[in-house]
């Protein structure tokens, strides 16, 4: 059985993106051409069971997953954690980052015209849109602190095993 870990609702992303990434990121963490079928993400990550499976739908539309039917089945990863982007799986998922958007609601909002948060909100669009943009399934993957965990994880699921 898998660990139960408690996540917390995001305060960035709404939850189908929170969930995606999720979901990309374990199977990014699972040796190159593993499955994971939808229960075992679900436990691994926190997903509920009946949310899952729309995420994953998206993802392999998007052909950022490839999906095996049948026994043994699940979804992997479609091509190497360092050709998939954060911003592309926020993409597949619905989310786009409007570079555009006011925070204040103004229907017209720029350098010219700023509402009182253009400055710092400006500069958190870049800041955020920066970071789904250069950073890769590989940098999930390549954390000590990740590795570590993961091998944790398998001396139990061993010991477990051996009892």
């Amino acid at each position: 059985m898998y660990p139960v870990i408690r996540f917390r609702n995001s305060m960035f992303l709404p939850k189908t993106q929170e969930y995606a990434l999720r979901c990309m990121a374990q199977i990014a963490l699972m040796p190159w051409e593993t499955s994971l079928n939808a229960d075992q993400l679900s436990q691994l990550t926190g997903v509920p069971r009946s949310y899952i499976s729309k995420v994953l739908q998206k993802l392999t539309s998007a052909k950022l997953l490839v999906g095996e039917k049948g026994h043994g089945g699940g979804f992997k990863l479609a091509r190497p954690p360092s050709t998939i982007t954060f911003s592309q799986i926020l993409e597949a998922s619905g989310f786009t980052i409007d570079p555009d958007h006011c925070i204040s609601g103004w229907v017209s909002c720029n350098l010219k015209n700023p509402c009182p948060l253009h400055s710092s909100f400006s500069r958190l669009k870049k800041t955020f849109f920066d970071w789904a943009s250069k950073t890769s399934l590989s940098e999930v993957s390549s954390s000590a602190a990740v590795r570590e965990q993961l091998k944790n994880l398998s001396q139990k699921k061993a010991a477990r095993k051996n009892c």
